[in-house]
C-alpha cells in the first residue's frame, strides 16, 4: 500500500466521524485537513536514466582525480531541483 492509499484510507474513516454528530470535532476536522495536505504535496521523484548514466560518468571521472565530493554535491543538488524546484 502506498502512503497516498493509506491516507485515503484514513480520510475515509475519518469523514465517517465526522459525518456521526457524536465524533464530530474539531480533533477530526483538523485530522481530515491534515490528511488532505498530505495528499496535496507531490511525490517523491527519483533520477531519470539520462540522470544517473550523467553521475556514473562522474563517478569515472572521480577514479582520475575528480574530488568526491562533487558528485555529492550534484546528486544532492538534482534531487533538490526535481523535489523543491530550486
Amino acid at each position: 500500500m502506498t502512503k497516498d492509499e493509506a491516507i485515503h484510507k484514513a480520510l475515509k474513516v475519518l469523514n465517517c466521524l465526522n459525518n456521526d454528530r457524536v465524533y464530530e470535532t474539531a480533533w477530526v476536522k483538523g485530522a481530515i485537513n491534515t490528511c488532505e495536505e498530505a495528499l496535496e504535496q507531490p511525490a517523491w521523484q527519483g533520477l531519470t536514466d539520462d540522470e544517473k548514466d550523467n553521475f556514473i560518468v562522474m563517478a569515472i571521472e572521480i577514479e582520475f582525480g575528480v574530488e568526491a565530493q562533487e558528485l555529492v554535491c550534484a546528486i544532492e543538488a538534482k534531487l533538490k531541483e526535481k523535489n523543491h524546484g530550486s
